[in-house]
This record gives structure tokens, sequence and C-alpha cells, in this order.
């Protein structure tokens, strides 16, 4: 253990920035059974079941796995890479396991042909998103990083401009982990539609690994219906123009809103 704090040290050293959730690195272990490893560290806010005497504070979880996961846990962050393996292995929140050699789970091609591999995607930190199934409330929860990244998106598409909410206008990024999460939707290439992750008995709602909001063009509404709706293993919002410009104001001005789409609500807040 000590030998890894060093190497994480060197690793934030060599870097000259601190690491912090969502971020990844190498170290080499010394193994009981197989000798000196390779291993890829996934950093996530430690759930609390981990923290112990620690629980009051931000403490950083590392988890160990293979290049691929590594690679899909960079490219689409800690919500798709932990549910999906948290799905194969049913646990909740971390994977557990001491088995230094094992294949890996999942990989890019998993999720070939998502619409997260079709659209820019920002890659937001420390923002979640649930749904509750009773209320058909969506709460998104945004922090200050990630609402600037979301800003700057978002000005593609200013309501104002006439004719530019379209089928076109899309704005995609992540969601984080939220160790405390009832459920979780999961999607892999060749799944129809999404899966359900249930992380704690009798869920009622449900947490997504990435938001999209999609514009409604004009000529449009008269088919197309508002709505927030599970897609793969994301939520996405589907709105025309006057909701889209009440949602941009709110967001842009960062005041809590409660916003209806269609039948749903969204609850925006700020930590």
């Amino acid at each position: 253990m000590y030998n890894l704090y060093q190497q994480m040290n060197g690793f934030i050293q060599s870097n000259g920035k601190s690491l912090t959730a969502g971020d990844t690195f190498t170290c080499r272990v010394n193994t009981p059974d197989v000798g000196p490893v390779e291993c890829n560290i996934l950093l996530i806010h430690a759930p609390p079941e981990c923290k112990g005497s620690l629980e009051n504070k931000d403490v950083l979880y590392g988890i160990m796995a293979t290049p691929d996961e590594r690679a899909v846990f960079a490219k689409y962050g800690a919500a798709r890479t932990l549910t999906n393996m948290g799905n194969d292995l049913e646990t909740w929140p971390v994977p557990l396991w001491s088995d230094w050699s094992r294949p890996s789970l999942l990989q890019l091609d998993d999720f070939r042909g998502s619409l997260t591999e079709m659209v820019p995607v920002l890659q937001t930190k420390n923002i979640v998103a649930t749904l509750d199934t009773i209320t058909h409330r969506l709460t998104l929860v945004i922090s200050s990083t990630a609402l600037e990244l979301i800003q700057a998106d978002m000005k593609r598409f200013p309501p104002a401009q006439e004719g530019v909410i379209t089928n076109q206008a899309r704005v995609t990024f992540l969601l984080d982990l939220d160790a405390g999460a009832q459920a979780y939707l999961t999607w892999r290439t060749g799944q129809e539609g999404p899966a359900i992750f249930n992380a704690r008995p009798n869920p009622t709602g449900f947490h997504g690994c990435w938001m999209s909001f999609s514009g409604i063009s004009p000529h449009e509404e008269a088919t197309v219906q508002e709505s927030i709706a599970a897609r793969e293993d994301g939520i996405e919002l589907k709105m025309k123009g006057s909701t889209w410009e009440r949602l941009y104001q709110a967001l842009m001005s960062r005041t809590p809103a409660v916003v209806p789409v269609g039948t749903e609500t969204v609850n925006l807040s700020y930590p």
C-alpha cells in the first residue's frame, strides 16, 4: 500500500496537477501470487460503505481495472463503466474481486452504435440526474464546473434565433456516479432498449449515465411529443422551442427552477 501511495504521489508530481474523481493512472503492484503486475486505477468519490471513520470527508476510492475498462472509464465516465461492471458482478456501488489477472468485463466496442458515439459528448463531472417513476420528476444536480461546459455548448442553440430548434439541436453530457442510487440504466450494443440494474431493493426511480437535451422543430410539434425518457443507458429530454427557452434561461442564469416537459418536470438545482 505504501508503494502504491508513492507511485500515485510520483504521478501527481510528474503531471503537475492533483488527481480527482474521474481520473485514472497506472501503477505497478507486487502481488503475492503472480508477482509484479501493472494495474490501472480508476478514481471515484468513495461511497459511504468504504469511508469508515472518514464518512464526513470527500475521500477518493481507487478501483483496479484492466486497460479495456480504463479506456471505457476515460471516455464515458464512472457511471457507465461501474454500472455495467456492477451489473455483471451483482455488486454495488463498487465491484469486488481479488483476481489480479481477470479478463475485462467491458470494452469500447460494447457501446458501438450508441448515441454517445454519434454526437459530441461533454466530459462533465459531478453532475447527477434521478428520474422518479412515481412523481415523474427529473432531479438534475449540476456542479459549477459542469454547468460552465453545458452553458458554453448550449450557446450553439440560442432560443432567440428563429428556426434553430430542430431535431438536430442536441446538447449531450456525461452524468456522474451516485453511490446512493436506487437503480441505474444499463445498455450495451445489441441490447434492445435499456435495462435496469437494481442497486437497492424496490427502487422508485433510476439514474442515467448520460443526458441529452434535444429540440423538436415547429413542423414536428403535431406528431412528436415532449418527453423525458430513458434512451440506452442515458436520459433524453425532447423539448419544443418554448420549453427549450425556459430551460436555457434557467441554466444560463444558474437559477433553480422547475420546468415542465410534457407530462414530466425537470427540477434544476446547484450544490
